[in-house]
């Protein structure tokens, strides 16, 4: 097993290294076209934020494909194990790039990293609700635009992220600690909903 990792190796490595490069040359050219056409997606998304999403699928398509004459042999499952966890990493980008494109459309963006900030202790202001950026009837919208979003979702892995974030700006608006002087009744939909 161990003698076959180099050859195993010598033929994935450059085959991947292609299908990178490839996946690098298919977002340029769909930035540069992206830059020229200046429009926007039918989901809110920048073009250029659609050919990143567009490179993360290819590249996600091209580990399976790789991925898939190996499960055959067990002195393939080192191989088969980096395989996977490249695959993740790519999921974990494309998930990223698919949130930030529903978190953009419902301006909740710059809320969820200051709410995040104010989690951590590192904003200039003390209370959440002083904050102009924060003001509870933008929270409120923003979270009704990502519920709406979550309601229309399938379920899949970018609906967790968005779900995971909702939560978050939700009891962050409920902690009293915050100073927003609000109910889960003021608030129209729960994460669990």
């Amino acid at each position: 097993a161990a003698s076959f990792q180099p050859i195993m190796n010598a033929i994935i490595d450059p085959l991947l290294a292609m299908c990178r490069k490839s996946a690098e040359t298919l977002d340029e050219a769909g930035q540069a076209q992206a830059s020229h056409s200046g429009e926007r997606g039918d989901r809110g998304a920048t073009p250029q934020q659609l050919h990143a999403s567009a490179s993360q699928i290819y590249l996600l398509n091209c580990l399976a494909a790789v991925q898939q004459p190996l499960k055959e042999y067990p002195v393939t499952a080192s191989k088969m194990e980096e395989l996977k966890e490249q695959m993740q990493e790519h999921m974990d980008a494309m998930v990223e790039v698919e949130a930030t494109v529903v978190f953009k459309a419902c301006g909740m963006v710059e809320k969820l990293e200051l709410i995040t900030m104010y989690a951590n202790g590192e904003a200039d202001r003390h209370v959440m609700a002083e904050d102009p950026a924060l003001p509870l009837d933008g929270v409120k919208s923003s979270l009704n635009a990502v519920f709406c979003r979550l309601s229309a979702a399938d379920g899949g892995v970018p609906a967790c992220k968005l779900a995971d974030s909702y939560e978050v700006v939700y009891n962050a608006v409920l902690d009293d600690s915050n100073g927003y002087q609000c109910t889960a009744a003021d608030l129209s939909h729960t994460p669990a909903q």
